[in-house]
């Protein structure tokens, strides 16, 4: 409709187009023609409204009808598929209800499954219990017997010791009573020699008169035989006496007391046991000059190489300026037990009383080989590294609160040991390496007789948290925080003690590397002494003080010293057998010592990160070993005693 429109208009344009210009042609038209061209042209215009209102009512009814029939096509359409659709939303409703009724009877079945194991995990729990508690009660039965038994052969064995040391006592008493009548015979012969020396040499001089006389010519014919004056004879009256070398005589005269001759060193030494070759050796080497030989090594004073062979050591020099060395010996030699005390397989008989079982010698301090290898923090889950760490960390913790504290190095060295020994005991991550360090600078310093009050000890462990934190120091407040910390700080002294055997002993190196350079003659080479003495302080920091003697780290600390400043020591033999040091613990102490230089820093944030880590997961552990202990009593199971 819209293009017979169209042409319809354009069809008019051009009809007055046309009549305009015929009208222009023609000149001016007259009114009528106009009058006539005007209503002509409105009866065409009616005609064509006319024309385009019947077209647009056909379009309009064409479309309503299209319309309504498209609207009734798609209302069957739309309620075709709304059935489709809630038939197929029903059927999957009842699908998935069928599933969901599967799978709670699945789930019901499991649960009932799970019901009946833990039914009857708790019935076999329940007899094993039972059955643990009659095999402890048969091991407790069974100790209680041995411990009868042990007890009646101690009682046994205390008789027969006491039996043993009355005659024991009577046999010394009849030894000391032969040994005065032996001094005492000795005495007398020695008296009668005396005597018979003096009559000897009268003899002698009258026989060189004699003999003078004869010279002369008085006697002539004589062939008398003349005794040599230097042989001694035998008295008038004694067929059967022999004489004897001088050097048996097995007495010398002394400024004691008749009763208190002393043997003769050769006599001494006979008695020992030892061989009068090994004493003429060691007499030729006390009569050796000190040279000293090309390529710039030391040789060992004839003294200190007798008793690196294990000659005897002569008299002389047991009263020389190397006397010394014999007091190292000893010190170095283990700690053993008194001669009236033995050691048996059930306790430790002294005297009249069997004690228990423990034993607690210097040597006890060291740490087994079994507990280096496997630590209580590595078996809480701390890596080797990170327990090193927490080592060093703590130990400087206590090196510079022993600075703060004007305490003695040796206080200082006591704490860093005592630290060492605790946490080969208990694990870091069950108690804080901190407070252990308060507790152990505190501990060892009235254990070192310079004691420190417990609030400087908090406050300066507060001052070098500040200073580690980069914080203004400030003082310590007295409030609830400081009365918890001081608590813990004690409970930690009493742990420490009770974890060592209030066996807090420590012998330190430190003076044996002065005694030592002195053996050695080089105690006036101060930088040698001064590197060795820091080498021994830096150790500290590693575990070699509770791994090895205190003999062996001087003498590691004093041989690293000499080869850093190349200083030659004897080596022929070597100077360290003297005191009974070995090389290997030397060469290990000696790279425990290095690998510390090497390490990196630790980092306290981190350290304390893996300790808060640590000692969370152990709190969870904790708390499931109570949880299921709670379980245990709320199912009535019976627990063991």
């Amino acid at each position: 409709m819209s293009c017979i429109g169209r042409f319809t208009q354009s069809a008019f344009a051009e009809r007055t187009d046309s009549c305009t210009v015929v009208t222009e042609i023609c000149g001016a038209g007259s009114e009528n023609r106009r009058e006539q061209r005007r209503r002509r042209d409105e009866q065409l215009s009616q005609q064509e409204r006319s024309e385009k209102e019947n077209r647009a009512k056909i379009l309009r009814e064409s479309h309503h009808a299209a319309l309504t029939k498209m609207k009734a096509d798609y209302e069957i359409q739309l309620s075709t598929k709304i059935r489709d659709v809630r038939e197929e939303l029903h059927k999957e409703a009842e699908l998935e209800l069928e599933k969901e009724k599967e799978k709670n009877q699945f789930l019901l079945q499991q649960c009932q499954l799970e019901n009946s194991q833990l039914q009857q995990k708790v019935q076999d729990l329940q007899e094993e219990l039972r059955q643990e508690r009659r095999r402890q009660e048969e091991e407790r039965a069974q100790d209680e017997e041995r411990k009868r038994r042990e007890e009646e052969s101690h009682q046994q064995e205390a008789r027969e010791l006491s039996h043993a040391k009355a005659e024991l006592q009577q046999t010394s008493e009849k030894n000391a009573e032969l040994i005065e009548e032996v001094m005492f015979l000795q005495e007398t012969v020695r008296k009668e020699c005396e005597e018979r020396e003096e009559l000897t040499a009268a003899l002698c001089q009258a026989q060189q008169e004699l003999f003078g006389q004869q010279s002369i010519g008085s006697h002539p014919g004589s062939s008398k035989h003349i005794p040599d004056p230097r042989e001694r004879q035998p008295p008038s009256g004694h067929t059967g006496f022999q004489l004897q070398p001088e050097v048996s005589v097995p007495l010398t005269h002394s400024s004691n007391p008749p009763n208190t001759f002393r043997p003769s060193p050769a006599q001494t030494e006979k008695d020992r046991g030892l061989d009068p070759d090994k004493e003429r050796a060691t007499r030729r080497l006390e009569n050796e000059s000190r040279e000293v030989l090309l390529g710039g090594e030391k040789r060992l004073p004839p003294n200190l190489k007798a008793l690196c062979y294990g000659l005897p050591v002569p008299p002389s020099f047991r009263r020389g300026r190397l006397s010394r060395v014999c007091l190292l010996k000893m010190a170095a030699d283990p700690l053993s037990v008194s001669s009236n005390a033995s050691t048996n397989n059930e306790g430790i008989l002294i005297g009249d009383k069997v004690y228990s079982e423990v034993f607690l010698t210097i040597d006890n301090s060291l740490v087994p080989d079994e507990r280096l290898s496997t630590t209580p923090s590595m078996l809480d889950g701390l890596d080797l590294s990170t327990e090193t760490d927490l080592r060093i960390l703590g130990c400087e913790l206590i090196q510079s609160a022993g600075i703060l504290l004007r305490l003695p190095q040796v206080a200082m060295a006591t704490g860093q040991v005592l630290f060492h020994r605790f946490f080969y005991s208990k694990s870091f991550v069950k108690h804080s390496f901190e407070i252990v360090a308060m507790a152990s600078i505190y501990l060892a310093s009235k254990i070192e007789e310079a004691p420190r009050r417990i609030r400087d000890v908090i406050n300066v462990f507060h001052h070098l948290r500040q200073l580690r934190g980069k914080k203004t120091p400030s003082p310590l407040i007295l409030d609830q925080n400081y009365i918890n910390t001081k608590n813990q700080v004690i409970k930690a002294e009493r742990r420490v003690l009770k974890e060592l055997g209030f066996c807090v002993h420590v012998k330190h190196p430190h003076k044996l590397i002065v005694m030592y350079l002195q053996v050695l003659e080089c105690e006036k080479n101060q930088p040698l002494v001064q590197t060795a003495w820091n080498y021994m302080n830096d150790s500290l920091r590693t575990n070699v003080f509770v791994r090895f003697q205190p003999e062996t780290i001087a003498c590691a600390c004093i041989y690293l010293a000499a080869r850093v400043l190349q200083i030659p020591l004897p080596s022929k033999p070597h100077w360290y057998l003297l005191f009974g040091a070995n090389e290997d613990e030397i060469k290990e102490i000696c790279v425990t010592t290095l690998r510390l230089y090497t390490r990196k820093k630790p980092n306290y944030e981190h350290l304390e990160k893996e300790f808060k880590k640590g000692s969370k997961d152990w709190k969870k552990q904790q708390k499931w070993k109570s949880f299921s202990i709670k379980n245990a009593i709320a199912l009535k199971i019976p627990l063991s005693s």
